[in-house]
């Protein structure tokens, strides 16, 4: 079930991104104001989901330069968080370490092609930049829900609440209350995934846009979760 719902990345279904002739990608742009011009493009290659394995895409990202100033800015999609992997596939692999009670380096990861990637050190730093936006995140991703879910729908499916990461381990970590609200916002997040019959990459896209209307936690910095 969570394959269903984690099998493919933004770029695989085309949200964002325009398939290019030869299987490279380019970002579906706006132009950032009336004094912006185009200013060519660059070329980065993340990895994502791609029908249900992790993938290593070629993505050209519009680039923008001022008229005026001079300054120059690029477009990102929305599931580019400035890491070499997806908004998808950082969050399922923070909810399979948190989620499982054998620790960091013996767990097992939640789908093909992340046995080996991205590396133990990459979770701890991506879970040490979003712990500190755990609560806006839990938030982002409540918002999300709101127009499509029945209002009882986190009691029914979580009965006696959602439960904390690493059951019975829950003090062995150094900041158990952040860790706790970004674990429970990634539950939520995969649920209602599951329930809306729609993909994780898609429900991070509504819940970042949700964030950003409400001028809840981002900065101009790119890091997981959009601190």
């Amino acid at each position: 079930m969570l394959l269903a719902v984690a099998s493919n990345g933004l770029a695989s279904l085309e949200l964002g991104y325009r398939r290019r002739f030869d299987g490279s990608y380019m970002v579906r742009a706006h132009r950032p104001g009336p004094r912006w011009h185009a200013h060519g493009q660059f070329t980065i290659r993340p990895k994502a989901m791609v029908r249900g394995r992790l993938s290593s895409l070629v993505v050209h990202k519009p680039r923008w330069l001022h008229r005026e100033t001079g300054k120059t800015c690029h477009s990102r999609a929305d599931d580019d968080i400035g890491l070499r992997f997806s908004a998808a596939v950082v969050g399922v692999s923070l909810f399979g370490w948190l989620d499982c009670a054998l620790g960091l380096h013996q767990h097992v990861a939640l789908l093909p092609g992340l046995e080996s990637t991205p590396s133990r050190r990459s979770l701890q730093r991506w879970l040490q930049r979003a712990k500190h936006n755990a609560h806006g995140f839990q938030q982002a991703v409540r918002l999300s829900l709101l127009n499509d879910l029945k209002p009882r729908f986190l009691q029914d499916v979580f009965l006696g609440g959602v439960p904390p990461p690493f059951p019975g381990r829950h003090k062995k970590w150094r900041d158990p209350n952040c860790i706790t609200v970004l674990f429970h916002g990634l539950a939520i997040l995969l649920c209602a995934s599951i329930a809306k019959n729609s993909t994780i990459a898609c429900q991070l896209t509504e819940a970042r846009r949700k964030a950003e209307a409400k001028h809840l936690f981002f900065s101009t910095k790119p890091a997981p979760f959009w601190g």
